[in-house]
């Protein structure tokens, strides 16, 4: 239920592999991941579930996640 970016538990992780089978450019992914979602949210003031928001999930044997779900957000006022 919560997006850690420098979460370290890469033995449960399969998206870049593991072992040998370890995806060479996985450290250039993570940090153009970093870079990226970093500058994105500089541009925001702040983020908010809106009120009365229902989530429901796709739950699958192999995938489980939210069918749908909404955002609200504030821009930030730059000078």
């Amino acid at each position: 239920n919560q997006f850690d970016i420098d979460r370290n538990n890469k033995a449960d992780h399969l998206s870049f592999g593991y072992k040998k089978h370890y995806c060479i450019g996985a450290g250039l992914a993570k940090m153009e991941a970093k870079v990226t979602l970093e500058e994105i949210f500089q541009q925001f003031a702040s983020f908010y579930v809106p009120a009365g928001q229902m989530i429901s999930y796709i739950d699958t044997p192999l995938f489980r996640g939210p069918r749908e779900f909404t955002l609200g957000y504030t821009r930030r006022a730059w000078k």
